[in-house]
């Protein structure tokens, strides 16, 4: 007899189900986690990198705290114990004999106007500059036209942060988010190129003035660099007048 062959009807495949707001929202959790441990990485990275291409000792204290001078660089980079890093650069300033590329950082923030009154007579190249709620930055040129800049950018972040509300359910993102918003709408309003922002200034000055700005009421401390050249913006640093253990800490200029 011819053998016969039986079929066995295929199962038919249902259709995926759709996926659900609660899904589409722990997805995105997920991801922004992951893309956030990633940046907290990379931020670390950096920072000990910089930490050891700007050292000159290239180590760490007995405690393990970074302790790099600059090189090619003025100031501190974020982690340096200041107290030490103070003391080292009041010791380089008395043994300079030419002229030098300088960060002076002031005891308090100050106006523009009064920041260029203290250092009438000085060759000011910049201004360092830090307004509540901003992180510092190095303002070469006119302080209006950095201001109206920052404001601007503070608004361009913060409707995309308000774009991010829009788009997630999350109550964790909603709050960091809602903070961001908040945060950035009084900084837009604080970037008043009269109001007092300057915490320094970057000069280029022979040794006998730089000793005698160090006398200054008001002055804080005079950085001097390796050299008469003025480094790259993001290899310049002052020390904000918040900043009292550590550099870099607090990152943002407190409201």
């Amino acid at each position: 007899m011819p053998v016969t062959e039986t079929t066995q009807p295929r199962e038919e495949l249902s259709p995926d189900a759709p996926i659900t707001d609660e899904e589409r929202a722990k997805t995105q959790k997920e991801v922004v986690r992951l893309l956030a441990a990633f940046v907290a990485v990379a931020i670390a990275a950096a920072i000990v990198f910089f930490a050891g291409h700007h050292g000159s000792g290239g180590g760490a204290d007995s405690g393990g705290a970074v302790t790099a001078d600059p090189i090619d660089a003025i100031g501190p980079v974020a982690g340096v114990e200041l107290a030490t890093y103070t003391q080292r650069r009041q010791v380089a300033l008395q043994k300079v004999t030419t002229p030098r590329a300088t960060a002076v950082s002031f005891t308090q923030y100050l106006t523009e106007a009064d920041a260029r009154r203290l250092l009438q007579g000085y060759d000011v190249r910049a201004l360092l500059v830090a307004p509540p709620g901003g992180e510092p930055e190095v303002v070469r040129g006119v302080l209006a036209q950095w201001a109206t800049a920052a404001r601007q950018d503070a608004a361009d972040q913060r409707g995309q942060f308000q774009d991010l509300l829009k788009d997630t359910k999350d109550p964790d993102f909603i709050k960091q988010y809602q903070a961001e918003v908040a945060r950035l709408d009084r900084l837009e309003k604080s970037l008043a190129p009269g109001a007092a922002i300057v915490f320094g200034a970057v000069l280029v000055d022979d040794p006998a003035a730089l000793h005698r700005l160090a006398t200054t009421t008001g002055v804080r401390l005079v950085d001097v660099s390796s050299s008469a050249h003025m480094p790259a913006d993001n290899n310049i640093h002052g020390i904000r007048p918040e900043e009292t253990v550590k550099a870099g800490t607090p990152l943002t200029r407190p409201f």
